[in-house]
């Protein structure tokens, strides 16, 4: 069992997903305003992180895939909208789940399936 996988990967995630939530509550807490255009698909892809990280606290095998797709997202979608330097935007928002997500999934596959209870007659 790859457990040292697992949490750090989960380790990965779950510090960046604390670290864009802080980031979009301080925004919306000093601009109280409603995002449009980039600032709303920015909103949707880090919201869907931070959800996803939530996720494979409890399910492994799914949560690892949604935090591999939004980390995907996300880098795709910081890479298209940073101006200057956009590969440091994908290493710091995007990256990070991919790379969590990618360890949680490895751990998954190797995390062996609980027995049922039940006895087969």
């Amino acid at each position: 069992m790859k457990k040292w996988l697992y949490l750090i990967g989960l380790g990965i995630s779950s510090i960046f997903a604390a670290l864009w939530l802080f980031i979009l509550i301080s925004n919306f807490a000093l601009s109280p305003t409603v995002p449009e255009g980039q600032g709303l698909g920015f909103l949707f892809v880090a919201v869907l992180c931070i959800i996803s990280t939530i996720g494979a606290w409890f399910k492994t095998r799914v949560g690892g895939l949604m935090m591999m797709i939004s980390g995907l997202a996300f880098s795709f979608f910081i890479y298209l909208v940073a101006d200057k330097n956009p590969w440091f935007g994908v290493m710091i928002s995007g990256a990070p789940f991919f790379i969590g997500g990618l360890l949680v999934m490895i751990s998954g596959i190797y995390r062996p399936r609980k027995k049922s209870s039940r006895q087969a007659i």
